[in-house]
């Protein structure tokens, strides 16, 4: 089931998915994060597909990558069968469903050119390097020019065909304390 961004039954859909996907909160980082802000500040060009299975969803904004949750086998063919037509840059997902989903792509000639493999890597208990300097502290007001050049620089490296995040967005993850500089003297 598709669901458009400005549909009432969109946060009804989320819903559905999100205790799943949460319980594998790094597994589905990305995911979740697009989904909470499309939640709080509204997408217009979101679209969000529901499969029977909780967990199994996929989410795009405008023109870019589809992003995976826990893609099941069964839904792969649907999906990619409602992406003919669709604009979008690539597939991105947990272990191998976006391949998969690819491959699917593949039988309705929807061709994807090359392909990124990347990891999340999940800490699961506090970093002990008793030996390296410095201090872990938040990112402050005052580093909103360090931060934005960082943050700037590290979605070029990960993800090139995505648009700078808007000034306004990186002023509020400086304020929202979720982010950490690791500081040497």
């Amino acid at each position: 089931m598709l669901v458009q961004g400005d549909d009432a039954a969109l946060s009804l859909a989320i819903a559905r998915h999100y205790p799943i996907l949460e319980k594998q909160a790094a597994r589905h980082n990305l995911i979740l994060g697009l989904l909470d802000r499309a939640l709080k500040a509204g997408a217009q060009d979101l679209r969000f597909w529901s499969f029977g299975t909780p967990g199994s969803c996929a989410l795009q904004i405008g023109v870019r990558n589809i992003v995976l949750g826990e893609l099941a086998t069964d839904d792969e063919a649907p999906l990619a069968a409602s992406l003919i037509g669709l604009p979008f840059e690539g597939i991105v997902g947990p272990d191998d469903t976006a391949v998969r989903l690819a491959r699917c792509c593949e039988h309705h000639e929807i061709l994807l050119e090359g392909r990124v493999e990347m990891a999340i890597h999940e800490l699961s208990c506090r970093p002990r390097f008793p030996e390296a300097p410095g201090r872990a502290r938040p990112v402050r007001g005052e580093d909103i020019d360090a931060f934005r050049m960082f943050s700037t620089g590290f979605l070029r490296e990960i993800a090139p065909h995505e648009p700078a995040s808007p000034e306004e967005r990186i002023a509020a993850d400086v304020q929202s304390g979720s982010y950490l500089f690791w500081t040497i003297d």
